[in-house]
């Protein structure tokens, strides 16, 4: 007799609250029971999941993150060093992962693919961040701003991150941001600074359109200053993936970058924020994660 496989679903407590979605019993309804065996957890705080992994993804198979993209980045930085192949039912506010590598929004779609995972996987990189993984993006100035202040906000969801950028837009002053990256020194005075492995932050956001998740390479990507009255061009280009084509945008490839400490500093790594407490090494490890989609 074939053993099962071990799945864990990881739900974000938030996910499904505000439309009243009960992932568990969809995941009953549709997981197939007849090959997997399964456990379903709801971390409560955050990096509570990825405490959790640490101990036991060597327990599992599969890791599912049922959430969003700050739920997936807990689930790759709990099973980083194990076999443990991760899945993605998108329940988050941006998704930006789920919507790159065409994962399904409706949850049955999502579960089918699980259950046929031995013919929908996928390798794709990682960012390696000193001791943190990333998969998305790593980003300094406004975007890293918005993250700080969504992340203090009871209110989820991209309504509200649309009107909290929309609100600091006017009143944003750029930062300096000094980096590393092809033996040579950078130094910044954009509007955002990304270093990115997939394209886009959510939503089909495409802050770095040429960014590619399987070429082994960070799109280092800033965004200057630009007059106020063309915020509406610049969003256009944004959500058409052709921001790389505005003359106040420039990229380039590197496989790995330094940011220096900067007292102050706020980043966001993966759609949450937090602060640059001391130099921060970058590489990207090309095709390291396991992933069903």
């Amino acid at each position: 007799m074939v053993s099962k496989k071990k799945i864990l679903f990881l739900i974000n407590p938030v996910a499904g609250r505000k439309n009243n979605i009960d992932y568990a019993s969809h995941i009953e309804k549709y997981i197939d029971q007849s090959v997997f065996s399964y456990e379903v957890y709801r971390p409560v705080i955050k990096d509570e999941a990825t405490k959790l992994l640490k101990k036991k993804a060597e327990n599992f198979d599969i890791v599912v993150a049922v959430g969003g993209d700050g739920t997936v980045n807990e689930v790759i930085n709990g099973c980083a060093g194990t076999q443990a192949i991760l899945g993605i039912i998108p329940a988050g506010s941006g998704n930006g992962l789920a919507y790159s590598l065409g994962i399904p929004f409706s949850i049955k779609k999502a579960i089918e693919l699980i259950n046929n995972y031995q013919d929908n996987l996928q390798k794709i990189d990682l960012i390696l961040a000193n001791d943190r993984f990333a998969v998305n993006q790593i980003g300094f100035g406004f975007d890293a701003h918005i993250a700080n202040l969504f992340a203090k906000t009871k209110k989820r969801g991209l309504l509200k991150y649309a009107y909290l950028s929309l609100r600091e837009y006017f009143k944003y002053k750029n930062e300096p941001l000094s980096f590393r990256a092809n033996g040579k020194d950078y130094h910044a005075h954009a509007f955002v600074v990304n270093f990115s492995n997939n394209s886009q932050f959510g939503n089909k956001a495409h802050i770095a359109p040429l960014a590619d998740l399987r070429d082994g390479n960070l799109e280092i990507s800033t965004l200057a200053h630009f007059p106020k009255i063309l915020l509406p061009v610049i969003l256009i280009r944004l959500f058409r993936k052709t921001l790389h084509r505005s003359r106040f945008y420039k990229s380039f490839k590197a496989q790995t970058a330094t940011i220096p400490f900067q007292e102050d500093v706020l980043l966001n790594m993966d759609g949450e924020h937090m602060g640059l407490t001391r130099d921060l090494d970058l590489k990207v490890l090309r095709q390291e994660l396991a992933v069903i989609a």
